[in-house]
């Protein structure tokens, strides 16, 4: 199987390779976590802790369906830096391309360390008819196209407005066989090749 790069619309029914194969795609879904600038220097030494990202995945096609919402672990880690991607969910059959799915970063959760006690963080999406979180989940307007060693794929990040823990959602898309099973991939990737913002 070979990487193909995201489309936004549908191809309008099956590709067919030149012996007539009906071909598809399947996605796969990264999560890494970055902690910017700021944070470091307002954490004054918060070196370890934990962190839970959950992501809301919806992604329909004839042969699959999927909505729900998984979760990225990321437990006793040095929270600074960019932390390796993991990954969180891939479609279990090969399907037709009907374009991008739908996703978005819901709530991060973190707890953090240090000679000066703990630290917590507790940010959410703004939702309708609540109040605004005072650590707001914020998702930028567009995706951006990268590549590493995995292939292309598609990034949406999102930032927490006061803790500016920024989270990187990497969709990767992968040509195949209608009917195939998914391709088993290490959990942790290398540091990618994408555009800085």
């Amino acid at each position: 199987m070979g990487f193909v790069v995201p489309t936004s619309g549908s191809t309008q029914g099956q590709i067919a390779n030149s012996r007539g194969t009906p071909k598809g795609i399947m996605h796969q879904v990264y999560v890494s976590i970055a902690f910017k600038s700021a944070l470091e220097s307002a954490s004054q030494g918060l070196t370890r802790g934990s962190l839970t990202a959950l992501i809301r995945i919806s992604d329909h096609a004839r042969e699959s369906r999927f909505f729900g919402t998984v979760t990225a672990n990321f437990r006793d880690i040095e929270m600074r830096g960019e932390l390796p991607a993991q990954k969180v969910w891939e479609d279990q059959v090969c399907h037709q391309d009907r374009g991008l799915p739908k996703i978005s970063v819901m709530a991060v959760n973190a707890r953090a360390e240090n000679q000066r006690g703990d630290s917590t963080v507790s940010s959410e999406r703004r939702r309708v008819g609540r109040t605004i979180p005072q650590d707001e989940l914020v998702t930028g307007q567009a995706w951006i196209a990268g590549s590493n060693q995995l292939g292309n794929f598609m990034l949406l990040r999102t930032t927490t407005r006061q803790s500016h823990i920024q989270v990187n959602v990497r969709l990767y898309t992968t040509q195949c066989d209608l009917g195939e099973l998914p391709l088993s991939r290490s959990g942790n990737v290398p540091q990618d090749a994408i555009p800085d913002q």
